[in-house]
């Protein structure tokens, strides 16, 4: 890239967004360090200003002191997910178009469902990843919601190291938001990452509680440093462009009951909502949301606003809409927003909008209406809707009205196995938190009021969150806090005793009933075997316990088991938070214009991809299966020189990590040179040729039977070689020429599971074992054949069987590799005594000792792994030695990671080994 054009912040921020920065963001750009508490009004800015500060000093060449590769921005609503990736995308084009970038910057998305883009495949690259907190704290936790249970550790690597994490609007978070504190606190005081993370929590309305848990309070880390918070200094208040937003005039009602739609003194929801403006109507829940945008759909095309032709439109926003739907409803409103006059806030020869909304209209979303309809929420969450109220200062006569929101039928009988105190909420918050809301509104209401004079909203609020009431209404009150010895134990990606994994949903969200399970639906009743993954688009996210609920005592859902390879029944009471479930499109549940509903007679659409992408299984070797043939060394070579570009562009080519990940590197496949793999090979071809033929000769367009003949030559094996990739029907489906109506049905026809029956990996790394215990290979170190070991994700902390007849991943006792070229002289044993647990040797009668001949993978792992630190022990480096341990979490997945990269980029790009 040529070299960017010199230029300040100022013209930086200026470039990319169109408006020149305020003050704060400027000196944010500059901060150094780096603060880790941004408290900052609403309608201020704060996602530009941390984004392109950001970007600023990544990408620009500015001076400052050095930020991390990927800046991962947290949300804890999907509806700002969508927006915030667009600005950031926008301000990166806009900056890229300019020449302001030395380096390119893509923005990734974070939801539900396997995503298709490769950001996890470029860890060395500049990269925003923009998320909701399900996502991207179950993956820091090695939990990965909605994605392969075998890319967890991929993912747990990526966001534990090199990472700015940002987590914004921190009242909605959770016990999510305690999870992002513990992690900053394992990182400074337990377990060093490999390059470090740093941790910004910003809002507009922070506690002093914020950071503080019992493990920080033990380290000395529960106070918030007065250095590392970042907030508006006087002069940047008086500033004109911010006195106009914290000037803005609003009124405050506080009612008893909700306010009717239409009433004859015009005091209604409609009556008062004003033509070009929005009128926002914010609900705590998702079904008084969408029982009132009935209502209001009802009353406006009955004409009951009153103004004859000239109807406002209406949109729902709201956290249960699969993602097609939910970006058609937020388009709507950027158009709206869009086209709203700088001057007045008005969109001109326009009848207005009506938002209907939940909570996710509290934070992310940039917009400013002149009525406000909302249910009293806790303190925090009041003060973020109450910023969407005239919230550029241009809305003359902006007005806000509070009411309780009432108990509901729901509500009382309490979400499945709901604690008592759980009972004692309304919707999803406690009773005890919206009673001191409304009190605290009321305050706010009576200081605007006072002495007969009318004073400004802004002092009238500063004023009351100076109380000791708001003080307490703003601290976080945490429901589950993981502890140092829990965080360790999810390293471990293997199901446990009973076939599961660990539920770490009560460290992700509080355990109320928006804890989700994501659902899909298909149009046949029982999945096919080449049923392909869901994909992002088809995925609605529902709380788990309306889940349980809509399917009652006799539905059923289907759930991918990669352990079996199968589909298998969930019943309601096998639900859990993080799960995706397949539902048949008849079971309904779902209405595009609603989103979730739960009612069967709302049968959804369904779009089922025409992809070759089945979910993954232990068994299954996709990547093996590619676009041609290809030999084991020439794969080996391109691993190897992936590798060895990840090395340097880390650093680590003089560092015991470094030389691990490079003498793995030849290692990797060996287990491949097993006779076993080879007569996989034979048996897939044998089954995928006659399928080929029958599908030609049925075949009536020249076009499609032309590529078939193209694949059925593709099929001859080239020669007698060590083959470590060959072609299968991902090499047809991946034709441009062919139609995508014609690819659905040559999906299914063509199907065949490429099963070899053991773990290739497996075999690789027991062989490294054997040559590095016995001094042959005096090079490799334990890191180096656990990396071996690890590089699929299916093979990591335990060596087990996976059916009675074999002892380690398929492998029977006695079986042989063939000799491989530099590494492997002759045919050799495959050894499986490392599956035991303790260590193995003999007892030496003369000596009097037991002597020990080699370790078991456990104890390899335990030592990588290391063990919690005891109580202040400064977390240690573990790689000052020629066979590192002792590395931690964060720096071990690190490395895992990378490993796995450089195979997959071999394996998605060949011929690098051989042009070198």
């Amino acid at each position: 890239m040529s070299a960017i054009t010199p230029t300040t912040f100022e013209a930086f921020f200026l470039t990319a967004t169109g408006v020149s920065p305020y003050k704060y963001q400027s000196r944010l750009a500059a901060a150094d360090p780096l603060p880790e508490v941004l408290d900052v009004p609403t309608g201020l800015g704060k996602t530009a200003a941390v984004i392109l500060a950001w970007l600023w000093r990544r990408t620009s060449g500015h001076p400052s002191s050095p930020v991390p590769r990927r800046l991962v921005y947290c949300l804890p609503m999907r509806t700002l997910v969508t927006q915030t990736a667009e600005a950031a995308s926008r301000w990166t084009h806009n900056l890229s178009e300019a020449n302001l970038l030395a380096e390119p910057c893509r923005v990734h998305v974070l939801m539900g469902g396997e995503q298709a883009d490769d950001w996890d495949l470029h860890p060395e690259k500049n990269a925003v990843i923009v998320g909701t907190q399900d996502m991207l704290l179950s993956r820091l936790l090695n939990r990965g919601y909605g994605m392969s249970r075998y890319r967890w550790p991929m993912h747990f690597g990526l966001l534990g190291n090199d990472c700015l994490w940002v987590m914004d609007e921190v009242q909605l978070m959770g016990s999510g938001l305690a999870t992002t504190v513990q992690v900053d606190a394992f990182q400074k005081r337990f377990w060093r990452p490999l390059l470090p993370c740093h941790f910004l929590w910003m809002s507009a309305t922070l506690g002093e509680s914020l950071l503080r848990t019992k493990d920080r309070e033990d380290l000395d880390l529960a106070k918030i440093d007065p250095k590392r918070l970042f907030s508006l200094e006087e002069p940047e208040k008086q500033e004109p462009a911010v006195r106009q937003r914290l000037a803005a005039e609003k009124t405050i009602e506080v009612r008893k009951d909700p306010p009717p739609l239409r009433k004859r003194d015009g005091s209604g929801v409609l009556d008062r909502h004003q033509p070009g403006r929005i009128s926002l109507l914010i609900l705590n829940t998702v079904p008084v949301a969408q029982d009132w945008f009935r209502q209001v759909q009802a009353a406006i095309a009955t004409g009951a606003n009153g103004d004859g032709d000239a109807r406002p439109a209406a949109i729902l926003l709201h956290s249960r809409f699969r993602p097609p739907d939910r970006q058609r409803h937020m388009a709507s409103l950027q158009r709206f927003v869009e086209r709203q006059g700088k001057e007045t806030g008005a969109v001109n020869d326009h009848p207005g909008l009506i938002l209907v909304s939940t909570q996710v209209i509290e934070a992310g979303i940039d917009i400013s209406g002149v009525r406000l309809w909302s249910e009293i929420a806790p303190w925090p969450s009041d003060v973020q809707r109450l910023g969407r109220l005239n919230r550029e200062g241009r809305q003359d006569g902006a007005a806000a009205t509070f009411w309780m929101p009432g108990s509901t039928d729901e509500n009382d009988k309490g979400a499945p196995n709901e604690s008592k105190k759980k009972r004692e909420r309304i919707g999803p918050y406690f009773r005890r938190d919206l009673e001191a809301a409304r009190k605290l509104l009321e305050s706010v209401r009576q200081l605007m009021e006072q002495d007969g004079e009318r004073r400004p909203y802004r002092e009238a609020l500063d004023a009351v969150l100076k109380t000791e009431e708001s003080r307490q209404g703003l601290e976080v009150e945490y429901e589950a806090v993981i502890r140092p010895h829990d965080f360790l134990d999810l390293f471990a990606t293997e199901p446990d005793l009973a076939g599961g994994f660990t539920d770490v949903s009560r460290f992700v969200r509080d355990q109320d009933r928006n804890v989700d399970a994501y659902v899909f639906w298909r149009d046949a009743r029982t999945p096919e075997r080449s049923e392909p993954a869901p994909m992002a688009d088809e995925l609605c996210p529902v709380p788990f316990y309306s889940l349980q609920q809509f399917l009652g005592a006799k539905g059923t859902a289907r759930e991918w088991d990669a352990e079996s390879g199968q589909w298998i029944t969930r019943w309601a009471s096998e639900v859990r938070p993080g799960m995706t479930l397949r539902l048949w499109q008849k079971q309904g549940g779902y209405d595009p214009d609603l989103g979730w509903t739960g009612n069967p007679a709302d049968v959804p659409t369904v779009h089922q991809p025409a992809t070759v992408s089945v979910p993954d299984k232990l068994t299954a070797d996709g990547t093996s299966e590619s676009h041609g043939w290809l030999s084991l060394a020439d794969h080996t070579a391109d691993v190897m020189a992936e590798t060895n570009e990840l090395v340097e562009a880390f650093e680590l080519s003089d560092r015991p990590e470094g030389m691990a990940l490079s003498k793995a590197a030849p290692w990797h496949d060996v287990g491949k040179a097993s006779v076993r793999w080879k007569n996989a090979i034979d048996q897939f071809l044998a089954s995928l040729r006659p399928k080929v033929a029958e599908c030609r000769q049925k075949e009536s367009d020249p076009q499609v039977q032309g590529l078939l003949d193209q694949f059925a030559a593709l099929l001859a094996v080239p020669g007698d070689d060590c083959w470590a990739k060959f072609p299968d029907i991902k090499w047809l489906l991946g034709q441009p020429d062919l139609p995508a109506e014609r690819k659905k049905g040559l999906r299914k026809s063509l199907y065949t599971p490429f099963q070899p029956r053991f773990r290739h990996e497996a075999a690789s790394a027991l062989v490294a074992w054997k040559a590095w215990r016995e001094g042959t290979a005096p090079s490799l170190s334990g890191l180096a054949v656990y990396l071996v070991a690890c590089h699929h994700g299916k093979v990591r902390t335990v060596l087990r069987s996976i059916r009675g007849t074999d002892a380690v991943f398929g492998i029977r006792e006695g079986e042989e590799l063939s000799p491989v070229d530099g590494l492997i002289p002759a045919s050799t044993p495959i050894p499986t005594e490392p599956r035991r647990f303790g260590a193995s040797g003999q007892w030496d009668d003369e000596g009097g000792r037991f002597r020990l001949a080699s370790t078991s993978w456990v104890s390899l792992v335990e030592d990588l792994l290391g063990t919690l630190p005891k109580e202040h022990e400064a977390a240690g480096d573990g790689a000052d030695q020629e066979q590192p341990d002792a590395l931690g979490p964060f720096k071990l997945a690190f490395l895992e990671m990378l490993f796995r990269v450089a195979d997959a980029r071999a394996s998605a790009r060949p011929g690098k080994g051989r042009n070198r």
